[in-house]
């Protein structure tokens, strides 16, 4: 049902009877609004794929999913979500695709599944340093987009470690210190955004072996 022109409001009672219903797709139908009890327990527990961007959800990070340990696919981007990520996402261990982009969630990045291959936290207010340790576990990541947010401290030194990155934007945030010299490391990276923070000291040479690198922008530091 994505991109479609549907309107009005999901409730619990049109999910009573999908007791198993493992895809959801709604994506993209602006009139749309998806309001159900903060206690609310869905009949279904084997929910795999959920695409619901901009679909109005509002309020705080939907407490009903944290019984859908199945998940491998969550987009939830643009929906009005606020407050903060809950630490239950950690329990997604099956979570490969996390996109939470244009929302209005802050303070800090919880720990997260090891088997992300896309994490997209673009455009929200989440603060604190990028965890290092959530990171750096995330062998297979290859889409890293935490721009427009409020991070702060280092880049992480295990970002060259990621061998499958292909893409990380982390320009308009409070990010400092120097670009860590294992970015050479990261030889499928194509992509790369830190413009917009308070980065210093030099280039690290290590950066031409980066040889896929199309896009580097580091203005603005």
């Amino acid at each position: 049902m994505n991109s479609n022109s549907l309107e009005g409001t999901l409730s619990e009672a049109h999910f009573a009877n999908l007791s198993k219903l493992e895809h959801f797709y709604v994506t993209s139908n602006y009139e749309l609004k998806f309001r159900v009890g903060y206690d609310w327990v869905p009949s279904f527990h084997q929910l795999k794929y959920l695409e619901m961007g901009s679909v109005e959800i509002g309020g705080q990070f939907p407490q009903w999913l944290q019984t859908q340990k199945s998940l491998v696919w969550l987009s939830l981007w643009n929906c009005s979500i606020t407050g903060m990520l809950p630490k239950w996402l950690s329990s997604f261990t099956n979570l490969t695709i996390l996109v939470l982009s244009g929302n209005h969630i802050g303070g800090p990045i919880p720990e997260l599944s090891s088997r992300l291959e896309s994490l997209y936290l673009d455009r929200n207010f989440i603060d604190g340093p990028i965890p290092d340790d959530s990171l750096c576990k995330m062998k297979g990541l290859s889409y890293l987009d935490l721009s427009n947010n409020r991070l702060s401290g280092n880049l992480p030194h295990c970002l060259g470690n990621l061998e499958s990155l292909y893409l990380a934007s982390l320009s308009s945030n409070q990010i400092l210190g120097p670009i860590p010299n294992t970015i050479g490391q990261a030889s499928n990276l194509d992509w790369l955004q830190l413009n917009n923070n308070s980065i210093t000291g030099e280039i690290p040479y290590s950066l031409q072996n980066c040889t896929n690198l199309e896009v580097l922008d580091i203005g603005d530091n």
